[in-house]
């Protein structure tokens, strides 16, 4: 908790502290304010400090009133449990050194006003395979995609830039997955007996990637309609019956003609 006197905080402050949950800001403080997901901003929710690396949820999304983002907001202890981050729509630059603590990052949301995409080699950001982009495909293909390559000379370092790509799958138009309808796998049929069950599943239209799986059942067949009678085999035993009477009063009326 900051207390609502603390003004400044130094940068690695939290830094080895990979089970941190939550911040929470006392409400008078001038300087700092908390969301309800526990992140740490600036009083106005302008500027992300940090995100805290214990934190159970696997998606954030960083709120559209946020400009800027702390170089340590993701990087400083490893975010393990985060898999999708949501960039606010004002953002201009990504730069995926500021995210080498979500080490398994499986997709990223990235607003039309975003111009240039930075990738390191330590960004370590390797599980990356889905990136949604807010704009079209044509918007997208305008955005500056670099990798910057680090080096040193005489102890003095240096850093190059060479276009890249991002090796994932580009959703255009989207915030997510763009769900398909549902489809049935692993069907059981139904019987008069027991009733049936199958998986519902939910893929994306333009990944294939699952995004639901639910378990379903269905009711058990009706019975056969058996006139009313408690036996199934009632009907067949009616059947005999009436053919052995009918042979018996065939005898019975011939036998009468022949006396």
């Amino acid at each position: 908790t900051l207390s609502k006197t603390l003004e400044k905080l130094d940068a690695f402050a939290f830094e080895d502290c990979p089970s941190l949950t939550a911040f929470t800001a006392d409400p008078k403080n001038q300087s700092f304010a908390t969301d309800r997901y526990g992140c740490l901003y600036n009083k106005d929710m302008t500027f992300l400090y940090l995100y805290p690396a214990g934190n159970p949820q696997s998606t954030y999304v960083i709120p559209d009133s946020v400009g800027a983002i702390s170089s340590n907001a993701f990087s400083l202890n490893p975010c393990s449990n985060l898999l999708h981050l949501g960039l606010p729509a004002g953002m201009t630059e990504v730069r995926f050194d500021q995210l080498s603590g979500i080490l398994e990052l499986e997709s990223i949301a990235i607003p039309v006003s975003v111009t240039s995409i930075e990738t390191t080699s330590s960004s370590q950001n390797n599980n990356l395979t889905y990136v949604f982009y807010a704009g079209t495909k044509e918007q997208y293909d305008q955005i500056d995609v670099w990798h910057t390559l680090q080096f040193e000379a005489d102890h003095t370092p240096w850093t190059e830039k060479e276009p890249d790509t991002l090796k994932a799958v580009i959703h255009y138009n989207a915030t997510w997955h763009t769900p398909d309808a549902p489809i049935r796998e692993n069907e059981v049929d139904a019987t008069t007996d027991h009733g049936g069950s199958y998986d519902e599943v939910v893929c994306c239209t333009v990944c294939g990637k699952e995004l639901s799986r639910t378990a379903k059942t269905t009711d058990p067949l009706p019975q056969p309609d058996n006139g009313g009678n408690d036996h199934g085999d009632s009907s067949f035993l009616d059947t005999i019956r009436d053919f052995f009477q009918k042979i018996l009063d065939f005898f019975k009326n011939l036998f009468n003609r022949m006396r």
